[in-house]
C-alpha cells in the first residue's frame, strides 16, 4: 500500500508543483505593464503611439486627460487578455516560458497574451469616437542566457520532487496510515486513505513551494519571465465609429488601422534590469474626414515611426517620432514618460505635437490600473 501511494504522490507532485501560493506561479505587479490600449492608439489619443509590452495585465484600464481641451473621463479604454482569465493544468513552466527541454525557443509562443481593447474617446467638437481594437506578439526571440537561466531554475525546483520520499516520511511522523487495507471491499477504509493521501499531497506540494521560495527559485523564475526579449513583433488592429453631438443615429465610419512594432532591447545594466529599448513602427490607416465638404472624404496614409526609450524599474522615458503621408501628410514628434507610483498604478505624461490639425498639441497626462487576473497553474 505504501508503494501504491508513492507512486500517486510522485505523480501528482510532478504535475502540480509550481512555485508560489496554491502551488501557482504568481506573476509580480513590478515590471508586468499596462500598454495603451490599440484602441486609444487607433486615434491619436495615448500617450505614446509606438509601444510594445513585455507582459500585460488580465485588465488594464487608462484614463487619459487633455490638459488644453478634455473634459474629465472624456478618453477612457479598457483593455482585456484572456489568458489571464483561465487557468489549464496542462500548462507547464517551460511550454509557458516558450522553450523545451533542449533549451530550444519556440518564437510564437506569446500568441496566447493576445489582448482586446476598447476606447472611448470625446473630442472638443463634441464628436464621440468609439473604437475596439486587438494585439498580439507573432515573434519574440529570447536571449540565449536567459534561456539558460530559466532552465537552470527550472531544473533545481524539478530536483525538489526527487526528495520526495523524505517529505513523505516527515508527514508519516504525525500521519499514522489509515489502520485498514484499501482493497475496494470497505468504502469506510477507501474514504479514510483518500483522506490521507489528499492530505499528503498537499503537504508535499507546500513542502516543495516552501523549498523552492526558501532558495529563491519562485523569485529568480519570475525576474526571468519579466525580462525583455532581444526582439519582438507585435501586431495590432483597431476600428473606430463615430458619434456626432451625442446623437445615436447619428454615426459613421471613423477609422481602420492596422499597424506593427518591432522593438529590441539592450541591457544598461543587467544587475537593475535597465534598458534601452529602439522601437521601428508601420502604420496603416483609412478613414474620413470630419467635414461636410461635398467631396471624398476618404483617405489613406502610411505612418512610419521610430522610438527610443530608456527603461528603468519604475520609470520610462521616452521620444518618438512618426511621420505620416499618403492622403494625410503631416508627422507626429513627442516625449513621453511613465512611472508607477503603486503597485497596480501607472502614471504616464506626454508633450509635443501630434500630427497636423486644428489641435495639435499634445499635453496629455493619464493613469492606468491594471489587475493580474487568474493565477496560473504551471507543471514542473
Amino acid at each position: 500500500m505504501k508503494k501504491y501511494i508513492t507512486v500517486l504522490v510522485l505523480f501528482y507532485s510532478v504535475l502540480f508543483t509550481a512555485q508560489t501560493d496554491n502551488q501557482t506561479f504568481t506573476f509580480d505587479a513590478v515590471n508586468l505593464e499596462i500598454p495603451n490600449a490599440p484602441a486609444f492608439v487607433l486615434l491619436d489619443a495615448a500617450p505614446t503611439t509606438i509601444q510594445r509590452p513585455n507582459s500585460s495585465r488580465a485588465l488594464g484600464i487608462s484614463l487619459i486627460q487633455d490638459i488644453a481641451n478634455d473634459g474629465i473621463l472624456d478618453d477612457i479604454s479598457v483593455e482585456v487578455t484572456p489568458f489571464w482569465m483561465t487557468r489549464s493544468l496542462k500548462r507547464s513552466a517551460l511550454s509557458f516560458y516558450g522553450i523545451d527541454k533542449n533549451l530550444k525557443q519556440y518564437p510564437f509562443s506569446k500568441l496566447k497574451l493576445a489582448s482586446i481593447s476598447a476606447a472611448y474617446v470625446k473630442s472638443p467638437d463634441s464628436i464621440i469616437n468609439i473604437s475596439m481594437g486587438a494585439r498580439a506578439t507573432v515573434f519574440e526571440l529570447k536571449r540565449k542566457s536567459d534561456i539558460i537561466d530559466y532552465y537552470d531554475t527550472y531544473t533545481e525546483i524539478e530536483k525538489l520532487t526527487t526528495k520526495i520520499l523524505d517529505f513523505q516520511d516527515e508527514y508519516e511522523e504525525t500521519h499514522p496510515e489509515p489502520d485498514c487495507e484499501n482493497d475496494g471491499t470497505d468504502s469506510n477504509c477507501t474514504k479514510q486513505w483518500e483522506v490521507y493521501n489528499n492530505g499528503l499531497i498537499n503537504f508535499l506540494q507546500e513542502k516543495i513551494k516552501e523549498r523552492a521560495g526558501k532558495y529563491g527559485y519562485t523569485s529568480k523564475m519570475q525576474e526571468i519571465i519579466n525580462r525583455k526579449p532581444a526582439f519582438a513583433l507585435d501586431v495590432a488592429v483597431a476600428y473606430n465609429q463615430r458619434f456626432s453631438e451625442d446623437h445615436f443615429n447619428d454615426n459613421g465610419f471613423g477609422r481602420f488601422g492596422v499597424w506593427g512594432t518591432a522593438a529590441a532591447s539592450v541591457f544598461l545594466d543587467q544587475s537593475k534590469f535597465n534598458y534601452l529599448n529602439i522601437y521601428g513602427f508601420v502604420r496603416y490607416l483609412k478613414g474620413e474626414r470630419q467635414t461636410f465638404a461635398m467631396v471624398d472624404n476618404n483617405y489613406n496614409a502610411i505612418d512610419l515611426g521610430i522610438k527610443a526609450e530608456l527603461e528603468f524599474k519604475k520609470l520610462v522615458v521616452g521620444y518618438e517620432y512618426i511621420n505620416r503621408s499618403g492622403d494625410l501628410e503631416s508627422y507626429r514628434s513627442a516625449g513621453n514618460i511613465k512611472y508607477q507610483a503603486f503597485e497596480n498604478i501607472f502614471l504616464t505624461g506626454s508633450f509635443g505635437n501630434n500630427f497636423s490639425g486644428q489641435d495639435d498639441l499634445i499635453t496629455l497626462f493619464g493613469v492606468q490600473w491594471g489587475l493580474n487576473g487568474v493565477s496560473q497553474l504551471l507543471g514542473i
